[in-house]
């Protein structure tokens, strides 16, 4: 019978370096665990967590990714800049970076991921969409407590003015809801060239 692998020790590392701060554990195992596996399918992979549990999502994304891989771990706290940059910056394939989302996204704007974890909680389609403009084709997209964000993340009345808004068209992503803690897993579909018959 399959027995699930612990947790990485740097995921118990980290969860008990933020509970001494007085933050409880906030990743599901069985999240890690795809996230990880998830991870795994992309070699030479460039990978992103962001919101509240990034550090415990990027130990179980490190467990799973090769070594040519890269990963980010963007977190707003100082405290949990300082314990995460103990524990995952051994590693020279993990940076950890401490800015607000929006703005981070905006300033990575030209580079993609392959694989982005976002457990910011509450509504953010703002957020998702500058995410999702930043995956690669095939890439994929993991929100947790996603909510009903989908539904104005692929709204067409954005604003233009809002450089935070960019207009996405649904039928470019597949989109399926997995039961795992509330969590929507998104991919960018690759672009569709159909070959053309050749005039006689």
């Amino acid at each position: 019978m399959f027995h699930d692998a612990p947790p990485p020790a740097a995921c118990t590392r980290i969860r008990a370096a933020l509970e001494v701060r007085g933050r409880g554990p906030v990743l599901a195992a069985k999240l890690g665990r795809l996230l990880r596996t998830l991870a795994t399918s992309k070699p030479g992979g460039t990978f992103l967590c962001l919101g509240e549990g990034a550090g415990e999502a990027a130990a179980w994304i490190l467990d799973g990714m090769d070594l040519s891989s890269g990963l980010v771990a963007l977190v707003r706290e100082s405290d949990e800049e300082v314990a995460l940059k103990r524990e995952l910056e051994r590693d020279l394939c993990v940076s950890v970076h401490r800015q607000d989302a929006r703005a981070f996204l905006l300033d990575v704007s030209a580079h993609r991921f392959d694989l982005i974890a976002d457990l910011t909680p509450g509504e953010r389609p703002a957020i998702v969409r500058l995410g999702l403009n930043l995956l690669r084709p095939g890439g994929l997209y993991v929100a947790s407590r996603a909510g009903n964000t989908l539904h104005a993340v692929f709204a067409q009345d954005a604003p233009e003015s809002d450089p935070s808004a960019p207009r996405l068209a649904v039928d470019a992503f597949g989109v399926a809801h997995l039961d795992a803690g509330d969590v929507v897993l998104i991919t960018r579909r690759p672009e569709r060239n159909r070959p053309r018959r050749r005039a006689r």
